[in-house]
């Protein structure tokens, strides 16, 4: 119940930033497509960069990119799974060698699929994400609007 309020209230927290719409939700699109691609820990500073260079609203893009960083694994393993999927490769086994010793073979198999299915992913979510969190951001600020109209009536 407390991860289910806390995501709640980042969520807030971003619909109540001022500026565009459009900036807000860009600035979000970013924040999810840069935490499917591997950044090593530094998503949030990805994050920000992309923004800042894109002219968005970097904060919705720094607060997106920390609130999902549990995420990391499941984001990983779809990435896996569309690469495979897309290199034509079979996706019900993955073949990591037991223990420790990982061949160069099987990491340039598992990595290349990682590569492609990041890529893949971080665009596909970025532009869902997008559409996704205009909408409900625009449907926030009107719900708020038309609340503070009756209000002051």
């Amino acid at each position: 119940m407390k991860c289910r309020r806390w995501l709640r209230l980042k969520m807030l927290r971003i619909m109540r930033l001022r500026g565009k719409p459009e900036l807000i939700a860009k600035g979000i699109a970013i924040g999810v497509g840069v935490d499917f691609l591997p950044t090593f820990g530094l998503g949030a500073i990805f994050a920000y960069l992309f923004a800042t260079i894109g002219r968005v609203n970097r904060i919705s893009a720094v607060v997106t990119s920390l609130a999902l960083k549990w995420l990391i694994l499941p984001f990983y393993a779809a990435n896996i799974f569309v690469g495979r999927i897309i290199l034509g490769r079979p996706v019900e086994k993955v073949d990591v060698p037991k223990g420790f010793s990982l061949s160069l073979d099987s990491i340039k198999n598992l990595s290349d699929a990682f590569f492609l299915g990041s890529v893949i992913n971080a665009l596909i979510s970025s532009v869902a994400v997008y559409f996704i969190s205009l909408y409900l951001i625009r449907n926030f600020r009107n719900r708020k609007r038309r609340i503070n109209s009756t209000v002051i009536q």
